[in-house]
């Protein structure tokens, strides 16, 4: 996971095994929110298992939806 504030700086990173992710994603993804207040959050490091993303993200209110960026196949290009 990196976190970027709002002036596109790194602000955090750090990886977290997918099966864990799967089993926890929304009591992990809320305990770094919660910690980091980065103006955009990408997630990363889930082995091709997208869906995962997708199904965190929509399970947010849009406010904090639009802060985790949706990445959607490998090599994904993003400007943030």
């Amino acid at each position: 996971v990196v976190a970027v504030d709002e002036n596109g700086t790194l602000a955090f990173h750090y990886a977290i095994p997918v099966k864990a992710v799967a089993a926890a994603m929304d009591e992990l993804a809320e305990d770094f929110m919660e910690h980091v207040d980065a103006a955009k959050v990408v997630p990363m490091h889930f082995w091709k298992q997208y869906a995962l993303i997708r199904e965190y993200r929509s399970s947010l209110p849009a406010g904090e939806r639009e802060r985790i960026l949706a990445v959607e196949h490998e090599n994904q290009e993003m400007i943030i």
